[in-house]
């Protein structure tokens, strides 16, 4: 017999946020999505909670750290993509901070503080509605697309 918790899902990019509740900046949460490009979210933490500011787009590394630049705070970039671009991310901005090494990764206990803070406002998930968000197709699916259209023609 299952135990009657709740189940939530947990977005990647939040949870990486959690790593620096701090005030008086923003965190920008990016995870590779190849080509030179990112997936990334905006947040701040506000009176406890981490608040979306703005939502998930894919965009390259440089159009990233731009929009991150004319923030009206610092802005402090986590994610699995961060320190392989480091050095650019740097010559790019003054006002941008890369996360050390070893806060760039989702942690267990992020993604804990994440499902709670959930759980403390209401939500409640269904493990039969439950799938992953894609932001983009994947090349596969482009690739397959393109085929049938020519077969097609």
């Amino acid at each position: 017999e299952a135990l009657p918790l709740p189940l939530l899902g947990v977005s990647t990019l939040e949870a990486l946020a959690w790593h620096f509740p701090v005030p008086g900046v923003y965190i920008a949460a990016l995870l590779d999505a190849q080509k030179g490009n990112a997936y990334a979210a905006l947040y701040a933490y506000e009176n406890g909670t981490m608040k979306e500011v703005k939502s998930t787009v894919v965009k390259s590394m440089e159009e990233i750290v731009m929009a991150c630049e004319a923030m009206d705070r610092p802005v402090m970039l986590v994610g699995d993509i961060v320190q392989k671009k480091a050095a650019k991310i740097a010559a790019l901005s003054s006002k941008v901070f890369v996360a050390p090494a070893h806060m760039v990764m989702p942690r267990a206990a992020n993604v804990a503080q994440v499902g709670l803070a959930k759980v403390a406002a209401g939500a409640a998930g269904n493990v039969m509605d439950m799938e992953p968000v894609y932001i983009r197709r994947s090349e596969a699916e482009v690739l397959w697309e393109k085929r049938q259209q020519k077969a097609v023609e």
